[in-house]
């Protein structure tokens, strides 16, 4: 084999590992952050869960205020503006928010 070709052979190997490398980092990359979309997944999950618990939480509490503070304070339409946030209707409980 000539100087040329066996350059051009050792040249295309290591091309050859580098890739493979760039390959491997890429796939690891991939990986963690799969496993990090995963577990946000799962916080996300947990807090949403949290949350409507709390909405219950409020609505049993808030029956002991008298209608007057329930009413001067809209238990109800926070409690239903909790729940809109924990499952994901964001928009929804924007615009029953009173400012």
């Amino acid at each position: 084999m000539s100087d040329d070709a066996d350059i051009m052979k050792r040249l295309s190997e290591y091309a050859d590992q580098l890739q493979d490398a760039q390959y491997k980092q890429m796939r690891e990359h991939i990986t963690t952050q799969a496993a990090e979309i995963t577990r946000f997944r799962a916080r996300v999950a947990e807090l949403e869960g949290a949350l409507k618990d709390a909405a219950a939480s409020v609505k049993e509490w808030g029956a002991y205020a008298s209608q007057y503070l329930q009413d001067k304070w809209d238990l109800p339409g926070e409690v239903a503006r909790y729940i809109a946030v924990a499952e994901g209707k964001n928009d929804a409980a924007r615009e029953g928010k009173k400012e």
